[in-house]
């Protein structure tokens, strides 16, 4: 590509490129060639010839210059006939920050520049940037905000065009748009689920769409029973065309994500995407072709973020595995419900939780160090996605998941950014884990024992969907625990004398005939009576709640 050194005009290169002169003039007659940044983190090509020889290639995720064998043409500039070739060319080159979204700033030279760490060189990001760390190097990366509130940029020509998507602010929807190949700006996805998952529109707590009905509406709910098994209830904030409503709405489970085949999609775009897609039945994540439409949620931009989520499948939304040192393996446990004193293994922070996903007991939680990004007695959300915290706006409607609220943080972890924290609200009864109730078990039983081995739908050991089978530490035996909408059905016993809970019989309320005798089949439990509702449920068995913890 011809270029103007002066980089003046239409003829300037793209980032990744610099003007350089091939006449020895200043205004004309320049091509555009690749920065070492560029060329040093471009992947190995062995190319598809037969003329077979050594060469190497700088791989930026090591720092290191390695052997390859080359088959003679094609592949890219990272090429190298000798290893101090390869050495002296990419000495400099830095490691590219992995952003969750969009690309890290750069100075003038083309550098990434160090934000953080105990580098003398660093230094503080600036506007619409905050501080971020990939587990290897510090970079400037965009915020979310400032990402979904950019227009669509097409960039300059390297390559065929392609369609992609960005997140319009003015519709709060997201588009497609046309991609010349490099530079642009971070609102660019490679497909629609990836736009609406980091820009939250209408998506859920943990990504994907929330369930609708035939005629396109999302189905309302107050209780999971009201959503399909394989999803659950949880607010979720909506754009209407004028303001942001907060409702609960029925969102997928990452088990039903992570269960779903592989879905190529429709042919909505000139080329192909390389995804990735977990395999239930090797519980690995594989890649795949796909078509860049529709398709299902089972379908991941990369094997890092199929792996985080379909690992996460059992932790609650806004919790995620412990993965050991290096993050090659999960952190196992022995004990389902118990804290970090008892549960056989789990860091500080992390709860047991048995996954029937992948047939083993998880850590769920998150690290003391992205703990305190919050105030203390809260913990942020983290996303399954990308293992990181929740960023938000400030004082702007449905910023944060339900039960969350936006926080300024400003300790070393990262610096001068707003985050999602959870409200304070829960403790650990010593029953379930935080945030779940034990459910009723029959005939008006306080608790539904359970074995942590037996599947789901197991009518004498499981569960249930959306239900974990967990250790309590007061009852030393394993409970069947969930969230309270969808453990307790709506309290409808008469609020005299005050306390009465229903009770329940197979997941419904306990009917009963007030004039049946003791024992029979329309009597009620011990230490229950029956009672007139008043409304279409008749007379049902209701009891005293017990203490907290104790229901």
């Amino acid at each position: 590509m011809e270029c103007s050194p002066t980089g003046s005009g239409a003829n300037s290169c793209p980032s990744t490129h610099s003007c350089e002169s091939t006449s020895g003039s200043t205004t004309f007659g320049g091509v555009c060639c690749p920065r070492p940044q560029y060329v040093c983190k471009l992947p190995r090509e062995q190319g598809n010839c037969g003329t077979y020889s050594n060469r190497w290639w700088f791989n930026a995720k090591t720092g290191n210059c390695e052997e390859f064998i080359y088959s003679g043409c094609q592949g890219n500039a990272n090429n190298f006939e000798t290893y101090k070739e390869c050495q002296d060319y990419c000495r400099d080159a830095r490691s590219e920050p992995q952003c969750i979204q969009g690309t890290a700033l750069t100075d003038s030279n083309g550098n990434f520049i160090i934000c953080g760490g105990s580098s003398a060189a660093s230094t503080t990001c600036p506007a619409n940037h905050y501080c971020y760390y990939d587990g290897t190097t510090y970079g400037c990366c965009p915020t979310q905000a400032y990402t979904c509130s950019l227009s669509y940029k097409s960039g300059a020509s390297c390559g065929p065009a392609v369609t992609r998507w960005y997140y319009d602010s003015t519709t709060r929807t997201c588009q497609t748009y046309s991609f010349n190949g490099c530079d642009g700006n971070s609102n660019n996805f490679a497909t629609q689920q990836d736009c609406k998952d980091y820009c939250r529109v209408e998506s859920c707590p943990d990504g994907g769409e929330v369930w609708k009905e035939q005629n396109g509406a999302a189905r309302a709910c107050t209780t999971n029973r009201q959503c399909p098994s394989t999803h659950y209830c949880t607010p979720v904030t909506t754009w209407t065309g004028t303001v942001y409503q907060t409702k609960s709405l029925c969102c997928p489970s990452k088990n039903f994500v992570c269960s779903q085949p592989r879905d190529v999609g429709v042919r909505c775009s000139s080329t192909r995407i390389s995804r990735w897609y977990f395999n239930a039945d090797s519980k690995t994540c594989q890649t795949f072709e796909y078509n860049g439409c529709e398709g299902n949620r089972n379908n991941f931009a990369s094997q890092k973020s199929c792996q985080n989520y379909c690992l996460s499948e059992a932790c609650p939304p806004g919790t995620v595995v412990a993965k050991d040192g290096d993050g090659s393996r999960l952190v196992q446990c022995s004990n389902p419900g118990g804290n970090g004193r008892v549960s056989g293994g789990c860091p500080d922070g992390y709860t047991c939780y048995s996954s029937p996903l992948l047939d083993q007991n998880v850590c769920c939680g998150a690290s003391t160090e992205l703990q305190s990004l919050c105030p203390a007695a809260s913990t942020p959300f983290i996303s399954a996605l990308s293992l990181q915290p929740m960023q938000c706006t400030p004082n702007v409607d449905g910023a944060c998941p339900g039960n969350f609220f936006c926080w300024f943080s400003t300790t070393t972890t990262s610096v001068n950014a707003f985050y999602c924290c959870r409200s304070p609200d829960s403790v650990d009864t010593g029953y379930c884990p935080p945030q779940l109730v034990p459910v009723p078990g029959e005939n008006g039983a306080q608790y539904k024992y359970c074995s942590p081995s037996a599947p789901l739908n197991d009518a004498i050991q499981g569960c249930g969907a959306n239900r974990h089978c967990q250790f309590s530490t007061n009852l030393e035996r394993y409970i069947c625990c969930g969230l309270e909408s969808d453990v307790r059905l709506p309290n409808v016993c008469p609020p005299q004398p005050a306390n009465l809970v229903p009770v329940e019989l197979a997941g419904n309320y306990r009917t009963c005939n007030p004039y049946a005798r003791a024992g029979t089949p329309q009597s009620c439990p011990d230490n229950s009576a029956c009672l007139y509702t008043g409304n279409d449920n008749g007379f049902i068995c209701c009891r005293v709640q017990l203490g907290s913890g104790k229901s």
